[in-house]
């Protein structure tokens, strides 16, 4: 019961202080629009590590929309976020955490996803939720979700922002527009993130939105240099120009110096701006800071603002609109502890002939703020302090009233040695055929300048004896003096036996290689050249002089790197006298490695206006190679030239990629012309023909629809709508409608219109020529319902067949007319005769009527005679 009054309380809290808080970027949160609300309590770890600092702020978004935002209160020591989310879902809806961490000014994003769940599903929650945020490879943004725009306002729209772990704006962040309802309508800064109107006057009055509420929408991109991208939902809301509202301020506040873990005399803290719409209504802003800190600026107050300790006063105003100021105070307390570590205690000899010793120390104090330290008992530092012991105790007190206290000893040590005199260094040459030489020297000469327990004696301590052997290279002889007292003191010299034998050497023979794959270089490994010396050659005394990279060491052998072409190696054995021998040998490193070239797969052009072909233009693509030139331009070497017409079709275009070393790569771009163009169809003018008859119709006759394709050349057209040429058109306008199709698909129509005009027609005198009676009377005719005819195929080049059906025991006839609506062929059908012949190799292009007659009906089609 404790843990969760505990916990009602923060909440209480958290609800009464977050809502006059502004966030990174403007960000709101329009809770109107939603169906239900979620309460979540959650704290935020970064890697691993819980933060608490108050100048966080964390939001949840849902496929690149705000769904609720807030900045943290701290309750014994921690910090929690009390946030509302809204979804227009009950549950299940996937949200995502991210944090905006104020010491990094970096947007953190949590590695797994939360679900939706209105508060009736959430059950009981006991324990805030524990959120893991990390630094990932891809941006983020964390822009204003809706923009307020008043109407006479500028263009600017918003500052679109966005995190990334390596890359800032300007310099591998690029913005884009990807979508939304009125993308068409907004542009925004590729480099900058500026999101304005284009070439568009929103108007309150009149929408131009896609679904006419004035709020456009607009989906942003940002990229980073690796094209690791993230998104948003932004929302314009068109409002009626109108005086803006008087400013509100968020509440007075208080922070402690070490909640924004900076670890300084100050503080700083989100929460600090004020409600405002768009770029050009928060340029109108000013704040002045008095008090405690000091400032003044146009717009919000920074994100990263430090408030020294004590209270400021954060007033804003807004240019031109009377009663537009507010203010509210932040107060910063110093409330990090004062630590003081004095050194270790000192131990001093005394300084030549004193009995006392300067002695200097430093403690380490650790305050954010100011500090004053004294001593309370011992010697300042830089004091000659006394032979023996002494206590120093040490207080720092900073300006809030703080203390901290340390000690430490000092202890002053009398030690007066006595004085000893070695003999000077003595050189020497190796005895001949021996590594060493026998050497005589005096014995050291020695005095007491302090009398305190007696005189002084000498004795021999390391090195040889005067008249003994000593070896190669050099022996430190030691001496030692010592008082009465018990003090010593000794002296050395040096004695040294040089070798005047120089070493022998012998290298390997020359090496030959490869570059090693995608550089100008190649790593040998060659066998290590051997040095020797009568005295023996010292480890590591084999050593490489110069020519490639200085090689390691792998057993009997060394590693190195070489640049293309012939290198010198020289190695050098030193003995230990100093006298070298060098040896040298040959490295030669060929370059057989091939550029590194892709081509564009495949460019694709449309076919000009009317013509099927299209002029490409293209750059040859560049090469890299392993060795100088590292990168190149290939040269075509097969394929039309960039610029030149290419046919509708595939066309390759080959390049070649040619290095320093005359080594070369090929690659192939197909360069692809589609004809994309229609037909052109054109339809006969339209008609107007005097109508005649009950019902009153009329009679056109017209030719076929003319087509023509950019690479087809002719096409036939055809009529998809609309009477054929010779039928009989009723009173009225009909609309004819032909079609051509080309062999790529392309399809092309016009259309014409026939007029009847029977206004003038005689009742029962219908005034028609004999051919025209002839046709009335065969369009009058009843049907026979069982009569049938059919014509394949249609449309026809040479001949067609005629499939009849119900001819009866009395026969018929078959009545062609040419597209002038005279009859050109007539054939008798006998009793049941099921088919029929008709050649049309001679007939000429257009649309034919076929009547076929009998004694109790008839039935008419239409024949289409084309040409190959």
């Amino acid at each position: 019961m404790k843990k969760q009054y505990k916990w009602l309380i923060i909440c209480l809290l958290l609800a009464a202080q977050v809502a006059g808080w502004s966030q990174p970027g403007g960000w709101s949160v329009n809770a109107a629009q939603y169906q239900y609300s979620m309460t979540v309590v959650a704290q935020i770890k970064i890697n691993g590590v819980p933060n608490h600092l108050l100048n966080n702020a964390l939001a949840v978004y849902c496929q690149g929309e705000l769904r609720g935002h807030v900045v943290p209160l701290k309750n014994d020591g921690q910090g929690y976020y009390f946030l509302n989310l809204y979804s227009n879902i009950y549950k299940d809806e996937v949200l995502e955490f991210r944090a905006f961490i104020g010491s990094e000014q970096k947007m953190y994003a949590a590695a797994t996803t939360q679900l939706f769940r209105h508060h009736k599903a959430l059950g009981k929650m006991v324990e805030p939720y524990q959120i893991e945020l990390g630094l990932g490879d891809r941006p983020l943004l964390y822009s204003i979700s809706e923009v307020n725009y008043v109407m006479g306002n500028c263009s600017n729209l918003l500052d679109v922002q966005a995190s990334d772990n390596t890359n800032t704006e300007g310099n591998g962040l690029t913005y884009s527009i990807i979508g939304g309802a009125d993308q068409s309508k907004l542009f925004i800064d590729a480099q900058t993130g500026l999101l304005s109107w284009l070439n568009f006057t929103p108007n309150a009055n009149i929408p131009g939105d896609a679904d006419g509420n004035n709020r456009y929408e607009v989906r942003v991109r940002v990229t980073d240099a690796t094209n690791l991208t993230d998104e948003q939902l932004i929302t314009i809301a068109v409002q009626q120009s109108s005086p803006l509202p008087v400013l509100v301020c968020p509440d007075n506040r208080t922070l402690s110096t070490n909640d924004d873990g900076a670890g300084n005399c100050s503080a700083t803290s989100f929460g600090t701006g004020v409600p405002v719409g768009t770029i050009c209504e928060s340029q109108q802003l000013t704040y002045q800071l008095t008090g405690s800190s000091v400032g003044s600026g146009y717009e919000q107050v920074p994100f990263g603002q430090a408030f020294g300790i004590g209270v400021t006063t954060v007033k804003y105003t807004r240019a031109g609109t009377p009663s537009s100021d507010c203010q509210f105070t932040i107060t910063v307390l110093d409330n990090e502890p004062l630590g003081i570590n004095c050194p270790g205690n000192i131990t001093r000899n005394t300084d030549p002939n004193q009995c006392t010793a300067l002695v200097s120390y430093a403690p380490v104090v650790t305050e954010n703020c100011s500090f004053t330290l004294t001593n309370t008992s011992g010697l300042p530092s830089g004091s000659m302090f006394p032979s023996g012991q002494t206590i120093v105790a040490l207080k720092a007190t900073d300006g809030a009233g703080n203390s901290a206290v340390c000690s430490f000893t000092v202890t002053v040590t009398n030690v007066q040695p006595p004085n000893i005199a070695c003999p000077a260094n003595i050189v020497r040459s190796a005895d001949q055929g021996q590594c060493s030489a026998v050497v005589f020297y005096n014995s050291p000469t020695f005095s007491n300048n302090c009398l305190q327990g007696g005189s002084a004696s000498v004795s021999h301590l390391m090195g040889g004896l005067s008249n003994s052997s000593f070896p190669k290279g050099a022996t430190i002889v030691t001496w030692q003096a010592t008082d009465g007292a018990g003090l010593t003191k000794t002296c050395s010299f040096t004695i040294t036996v040089t070798d005047n034998q120089a070493p022998i050497m012998t290298c390997p023979a020359t090496q030959t290689r490869n570059t090693d794959p995608g550089l100008c270089t190649a790593v040998v490994t060659y066998p290590t050249p051997k040095g020797a010396d009568n005295c023996g050659v010292a480890v590591g005394q084999t050593q490489w002089t110069s020519g490639g990279t200085m090689p390691t060491a792998s057993g009997a052998s060394s590693i190195a790197t070489f640049q293309r072409g012939n290198t010198t190696v020289t190695w050098r054995t030193t003995d230990g006298a100093g006298l070298t021998r060098t040896c040298t040998f040959r490295v030669t490193v060929n370059d057989k490695e091939v550029p590194a070239m892709t081509c564009q797969g495949t460019m694709s052009v449309n076919t000009a206006p009317n013509l099927c072909s299209a002029v490409a233009t293209y750059t040859n693509p560049t090469f890299t190679d392993n060795c100088a030139p590292l990168t190149g331009t290939s040269t075509r070497v097969s394929g039309l030239a960039s610029g030149a017409t290419f046919p509708a079709g595939n066309t390759n275009v080959v390049f070649q990629a040619t290095d320093a070393a005359g080594n070369t790569r090929r690659c192939t771009m197909v360069v692809t012309v589609v004809d994309n163009q229609p037909p052109v169809v054109t339809c006969p003018p339209n008609a107007v023909i005097i109508g005649s008859g009950i019902p009153c119709k009329g009679f056109a006759i017209f030719p076929n629809a003319t087509a023509k394709d950019n690479c087809a050349g002719t096409l036939t057209s055809f009529l998809v709508s609309g009477l054929a040429s010779g039928s009989a058109f009723p009173s009225g306008i009909t609309t004819n409608t032909f079609r051509a199709v080309a062999p790529n698909g392309q399809i092309g129509e016009c259309a014409f219109t026939v007029t009847v005009d029977c206004s003038g027609a005689l009742k029962g005198n219908s005034g028609l020529d004999e051919r025209d009676k002839d046709l009335e009377v065969l369009q009058t005719m009843s049907h026979k319902t069982n009569l049938g005819l059919t014509i394949a195929p249609n449309p026809a080049i040479s001949s067609v067949t005629m499939n009849m059906e119900g001819i009866g025991v009395h026969g018929g006839t078959l009545l062609v007319f040419d597209p002038l609506g005279r009859l050109v062929q007539q054939q008798v059908i006998a009793q049941e005769q099921l088919s029929t012949m008709l050649n049309v190799a001679e007939f000429a292009l257009g649309l034919y009527r076929i009547v076929l007659k009998t004694d109790d009906g008839m039935v008419t089609k239409t024949l289409v005679v084309v040409r190959e």
